[in-house]
C-alpha cells in the first residue's frame, strides 16, 4: 500500500505504526486489570495530535470513505436493544453492565481509523508477532496445575485469541519472504501447542469448522468471479478441508480424554461403546444443556424485555429454573450468546445480536472481495466465523478479554480494505 501525500505527515505515519503495534499488544495481553483504560487513552492522545495535525495542514480529519456503515448500523442496533430492555426493566446493575459492553467496540472504530488513515501494515504485523510470543512464552512458563491461560482470566478465552490471530498468522506467513518466513512459522507452532494446552474444545472445534466454512464461502466466491480452478486448487481444498474436519475432530476428543481422570477412563473404558460415547458427548458441555434450557424458560416467561443482562446467574439458580441434578456453582451466563441475550434481553436483545453479527459479516465479505485477495478473505473469515461458532459454546462478544481483540481485529481489517479504495481512487 502507498503512503498519501500528506505535507509534513511523515513523522506522524511513522508514530501510526508504532500507536497500532503498541494498541495491538495491549487489547491482546491482559497485564493489568484497567488495560483497556491504557488503550482508550492512547487512542484518545493520537486523534488529538491527529486532529491539530489535520487542521494545521488543511486535510480532512476523517477518511475520505467509509466503509463500516452496515457493521455500525448492527452494532447500534444491538447496543442499543441491549440497553432499551435495561432501561425498560429499571435495572441500574444491567444498565450499566451494557454499556461496559459497548465500550468493548471502542477499538474497532480506532483501529478502523487508524488503519484507513495510514499505512499501518508493518505496525499491525509488528503488534501481531509480538502479542502472539509474549502470551505464548508466559503461557508455557508460567507454572500451571491445569490447562493453561496465560494472561487471560480463562483458558477458554485464551482458546478464543488463537481463533482469531492463528488464521491470520497463517496469512502472513505465506506472505513472508525468505526468513521471515521462521518468524511466522514459529508463532503458529507456539501458538498451535498453546491451543492445545489450553484444552479449549469450543475453540478447536470453532476454527475447524470456520475454516471449512470459510473455504466454501471463498470456492463460491471465486466462482462467481469465474476464476479458473485447477486440478491443484481442487486437490488443495479438499485436503485443506479433509485435515480440518479431521484435526478438529481428534482434537477435541485428545482434550477431552485429557480432562477426564484416569481413574475415570479406566472405569468407563469397561462400558459398551454406545454408553461411552454418550458420556463423552456429557461431558464435553458439562451443564451446558441444562442451562440453554433453563434460559428457554426464562425467555419464555419474559418474552420482550428479558429479565435483565446482569440477572441471569440469579434466575438459574432459583429452583423454578435450575436444572435437576446440577451441581456447578457460580454461573453468571449460559455459555451460549444468543440464548443469554434472548434471555437477557429479550426478542429484541436476541434478535439484534443475529443481525449484528450478520451485518458485520456482509461487511467484512463485502469489503473483502473488493481487495481481490482471496487468501487474505480466507483468512479474516475463518476469524470472524470461529468466533461466531464459538459465541454458542462459551462467552465472547460479552467477554472483555475476547471482544476487545476481536473488535481491533477486524476493524483493523476494515481500515486495511478502506485505505485500498481510497488509494484505487485517488489514482484514478
Amino acid at each position: 500500500m502507498e503512503n498519501f501525500d500528506r505535507k509534513g505527515w511523515a513523522v506522524e505515519a511513522k508514530w501510526a505504526q508504532v500507536v497500532l503495534a503498541v494498541s495491538l499488544c495491549i487489547a491482546s495481553i491482559r497485564f493489568s486489570v484497567a488495560y483497556c483504560s491504557y488503550l482508550y487513552g492512547i487512542f484518545a492522545l493520537f486523534a488529538g495530535v491527529h486532529y491539530w495535525i489535520s487542521k494545521k495542514n488543511d486535510q480532512p480529519f476523517f477518511p475520505q470513505i467509509n466503509n463500516i456503515g452496515l457493521s455500525i448500523l448492527g452494532m447500534g442496533l444491538f447496543y442499543g436493544s441491549l440497553m432499551l430492555s435495561a432501561v425498560v426493566l429499571l435495572d441500574r446493575q444491567s444498565v450499566k453492565m451494557v454499556w461496559d459492553m459497548f465500550l468493548f467496540c471502542i477499538p474497532f472504530f480506532a483501529f478502523w481509523f487508524i488503519a484507513s488513515v495510514f499505512d499501518t501494515e508493518k505496525g499491525f504485523k509488528i503488534g501481531l508477532l509480538t502479542a502472539c510470543f509474549i502470551l505464548c512464552i508466559h503461557g508455557i512458563t508460567s507454572p500451571t496445575m491445569g490447562r493453561m491461560q496465560s494472561f487471560f482470566k480463562h483458558p477458554n478465552a485464551f482458546g478464543v485469541y488463537f481463533e482469531l490471530t492463528l488464521p491470520l498468522l497463517g496469512y502472513w506467513l505465506v506472505k513472508a519472504k525468505a526468513w521471515k518466513k521462521l518468524m511466522w512459522g514459529a508463532a503458529i507452532l507456539l501458538s498451535v501447542y498453546c491451543l492445545w494446552k489450553t484444552e479449549s474444545r469450543g475453540a478447536i472445534l470453532s476454527l475447524a469448522g470456520a475454516a471449512v466454512l470459510s473455504g466454501v464461502v471463498c470456492v463460491l466466491g471465486m466462482i462467481r468471479q469465474r476464476r479458473a480452478f485447477s486440478g491443484k486448487k481442487v486437490v488443495f481444498i479438499f485436503l485443506l478441508t479433509s485435515v480440518c474436519v479431521l484435526g478438529g475432530i481428534s482434537g477435541v476428543v485428545t482434550v477431552n480424554e485429557q480432562r477426564v481422570s484416569s481413574k475415570q477412563q479406566e472405569f468407563f473404558s469397561k462400558w459398551p461403546l454406545d454408553q461411552r460415547l454418550i458420556v463423552q458427548y456429557e461431558k464435553l458441555g458439562g451443564e451446558r444443556a441444562g442451562m440453554v434450557i433453563a434460559s428457554w424458560h426464562m425467555w419464555e416467561n419474559h418474552k420482550i424485555w428479558g429479565i435483565g443482562m446482569s440477572r441471569w446467574g440469579e434466575y438459574y439458580y432459583l429452583p423454578s429454573y435450575h436444572p435437576a441434578g446440577a451441581h456447578e456453582m457460580g454461573h453468571v451466563m449460559p455459555h451460549n450468546m444468543p440464548v443469554y441475550f434472548f434471555s437477557g434481553a429479550g426478542i429484541f436483545g436476541g434478535i439484534s445480536y443475529l443481525l449484528f453479527m450478520v451485518l458485520m459479516f456482509i461487511n467484512l465479505l463485502k469489503e473483502l472481495i473488493k481487495n481481490n485477495d482471496w487468501l487474505m478473505t480466507g483468512a479474516v473469515l475463518i476469524a470472524y466465523i470461529a468466533f461466531s461458532l464459538h459465541g454458542f459454546l462459551d462467552a465472547t462478544i460479552s467477554n472483555k478479554n475476547t471482544a476487545v481483540i476481536f473488535f481491533s481485529l477486524m476493524g483493523y481489517c476494515l481500515g486495511y480494505c478502506n485505505r485500498k479504495q481510497i488509494g484505487m481512487r485517488r489514482r484514478q
